[in-house]
């Protein structure tokens, strides 16, 4: 061995060291913020790794007699993101429907603490093989083996969650309630003075409060680009209940109330009788769905409810594969004053709150107005009762042209709804001149 070699060895020892010091470091700041809850959590994973290393010799003669059958049996590991709600259901409801599609696998599963809601969690161990030994399996196969042919690789990872290959519209298989549930829901509904025909509309508006109670070890706040101010949505809140709908507020926390009173609105993150079946069951059985683009819609999308996507950006995110109409905030130039292309949407297709100061772009949200129409457009389609003008038509053919000819629309997107729309409100508002 050479003194280069010698040099590179120690280097390698080294670094080792401070990545071992820096692990640890972040584990106790961890410990620090989050206290009982994340010392306990903490504690059990290392039971669970040091477990894993015992049984590492019989768990690795399992997985090579695995493999040996799989021309007879083939068998695979996987797991589900559960710290948050959007991946956690999204990627159930998207196994849920590939695994209908296909019988050739025998899946077992793990699905790794903290867990975000716990109803959804029942329901996913009730339709799939969950085990917490699936884990030390996974992990072994990952170390030990290149190939993932007996690993599962999670929708988060190769779909970013989306249902990029259709197969939510492809399967009318829904993930069950109990006729428990379904009764305890209803039950819960007409204590309200809910009937049994009346429709009712979920709304989630997207604020900091959430994140910040529930994940507050870590800074959420360049995320706020995508918060809206509850009072914008009240115009049609309104508008909904006297057509005689239902109206829930979703989530389980909020920054501020909404200020109305009527016994067919709820505003739910403030009711004393929240439970996480709820969450789930009334977002499911919603005639359809208002969200700013935020974990619990999912939900909606999953149970196939039609969902109006209001102040979503950046616009790349748009749903594509669900009926849906999504409206994006505005953008625009701070030097100018004027809005961003469609072209510049995209170019700027930030995730961080900063990015797009950086970019000198000022976000708008929509005005009571435009949130309305668009309410109004998506009520009206599901009656059969859009009349929708040929430039409005038009309008539509051309953003879908030009988003599939889009360099990263791979990524994004694959196959398209044909239900789902951008709102012709905000189509009418920037015209053709948008996809200069």
């Amino acid at each position: 061995m050479g003194p280069n070699s010698k040099i590179v060895g120690i280097l390698e020892k080294e670094i080792n060291k401070v990545n071992v010091v820096k692990y640890i470091l972040s584990q106790l700041n961890d410990i620090r913020k989050g206290w009982s809850k994340v010392f306990f959590r903490k504690i059990g994973r290392a039971i669970d790794y040091l477990l894993t290393f015992l049984f590492f010799p019989l768990i690795l003669l399992l997985l090579l007699f695995i493999r040996s059958i799989r021309k007879w049996k083939h068998i695979r590991f996987g797991y589900f993101v559960s710290s948050r709600i959007g991946h956690f259901v999204a990627d159930v409801g998207i196994s849920f429907a590939e695994a209908k599609k296909s019988r050739e696998y025998l899946d077992f599963y793990f699905i790794p603490k903290p867990i975000s809601n716990m109803q959804w969690y029942e329901m996913t161990c009730r339709n799939f093989n969950v085990t917490k030994i699936a884990e030390a399996f996974y992990r072994i196969d990952k170390i030990i083996f290149k190939n993932s042919l007996h690993r599962i690789i999670p929708p988060a990872e190769r779909l970013n969650s989306r249902d990029k290959n259709g197969v939510l519209n492809s399967n009318t298989d829904l993930i069950p309630f109990t006729k428990d549930e379904n009764i305890f829901c209803k039950n819960w509904l007409k204590k309200k003075g809910w009937k049994e025909d009346e429709a009712f509309v979920c709304l989630i508006v997207r604020d900091s409060a959430y994140l910040q109670k529930y994940m507050s070890g870590r800074n959420f706040s360049y995320h706020n680009f995508r918060d809206t101010q509850i009072n914008t949505y009240l115009s049609s809140v309104k508008l909904l209940v006297e057509m005689g709908y239902w109206v829930f507020r979703m989530g389980k926390i909020a920054n501020e109330r909404l200020d109305y009173n009527h016994e067919r609105f709820i505003d739910y993150p403030f009711s004393m009788d929240q439970n996480d079946l709820l969450d789930i069951w009334l977002m499911a059985h919603s005639y359809f769905t208002i969200s700013t683009g935020t974990g619990l819609d999912s939900v909606a999308d999953i149970y196939r409810r039609p969902a109006l996507y209001l102040n979503l950006i950046p616009l790349s995110n748009i749903n594509s594969w669900a009926y849906s109409i999504t409206v994006p905030k505005y953008l625009k130039w701070k030097k100018t004053g004027e809005y961003l292309t469609f072209k510049e949407y995209l170019n700027n297709n930030y995730q961080h709150s900063e990015k797009y100061q950086e970019a000198g772009i000022m976000i708008e949200n929509l005005s009571s107005e435009d949130i309305s129409e668009a309410v109004l457009e998506l009520e009206s389609r599901l009656r059969g009762e859009w009349n929708e003008t040929h430039r409005q038509k038009e309008l539509q053919k051309r953003f879908w042209k030009k988003l599939k000819g889009w360099d990263n629309f791979s990524k994004y997107h694959g196959w398209l709804h044909p239900e789902a729309r951008v709102g012709s409100h905000f189509l009418n508002k920037v015209g053709f001149e948008f996809f200069n």
